[in-house]
């Protein structure tokens, strides 16, 4: 038709997520010792909790992460890596904020 789509509007829970960012601690010895701490939900994979860290860069906020994670999971396919969920990101990064590896920008 010629007209750009309208973008989308954010869920109340998309835009509070989006407004926080998170940062990894400076500390490698904080970074390792609250590790330990850290709450997997059980329905995310290991391996897409793990790039919900590595994309914690002061940058990139929750609703970022998220969607950078699914991207990667669906890239992968679902039976590989499952389904990533907003939700699970939100609680694993909140995990990282309470074991002390993360802070909010």
């Amino acid at each position: 038709t010629g007209e750009k789509p309208a973008q989308p509007a954010l869920t109340a829970r998309e835009r509070e997520l989006a407004a926080k960012v998170p940062v990894a601690v400076d500390s490698v010895k904080a970074f390792l010792a609250g590790r330990s701490r850290l709450v997997l939900p059980p329905t995310l994979h290991g391996l897409m909790a793990y790039e919900a860290l590595n994309f914690a860069n002061g940058a990139n906020s929750y609703l970022d992460i998220y969607e950078a994670v699914a991207a990667e999971a669906a890239f992968a396919g679902n039976w590989y890596y499952g389904t990533v969920n907003l939700e699970d990101i939100a609680k694993y990064l909140d995990s990282a904020q309470k074991a002390g590896i993360m802070t909010l920008k």
